[in-house]
């Protein structure tokens, strides 16, 4: 296997892989609108989080056809060393933005899981004094 063939087969598997991720989050997504459970709060994070995804998922796309269409745009990099540099720092900046992209959902969906962890204590803590009011209202009723 030749160099361009590889490029071309890497670049194709990355160009497959966000396709399919863009499917799985628009999935997702309807998914998640449909559910009645979620309140306002969750749908925010959700809506925001399949935005973050789909510009990744995207990007990826980008960078797998830049990376697997090199060989045929630019077959010689001796004759347009120009376009050949323009070229692939466009694809490191892509590559680069989308590690930023991808930190930035882990840490968000982070801090949503510390919040929502939160919410759930409270609605926990709610329940149980609801529940201890109750069992005491039992015991003054039965004497």
């Amino acid at each position: 296997m030749n160099d361009n063939t590889l490029m071309t087969v890497v670049g194709g598997g990355l160009a497959l892989l966000g396709s399919l991720t863009v499917v799985g989050h628009l999935k997702g997504w309807r998914n998640a609108r449909e559910d009645d459970e979620n309140d306002e709060f969750e749908r925010a994070f959700l809506r925001k989080r399949v935005r973050r995804r789909l510009q990744t998922s995207m990007l990826l796309i980008v960078l797998g056809l830049m990376i697997g269409l090199h060989p045929f745009v630019i077959p010689d990099p001796k004759e347009a060393p120009q376009l050949f540099g323009v070229w692939w720092l466009a694809a490191l900046l892509i590559a680069g933005w989308t590690i930023v992209m991808a930190m930035a959902d882990l840490l968000s969906t982070r801090d949503h899981l510390q919040v929502s962890r939160a919410r759930l204590q409270l609605k926990q803590r709610q329940l149980n004094e609801q529940l201890e009011e109750f069992h005491r209202r039992q015991r003054d009723a039965d004497g």
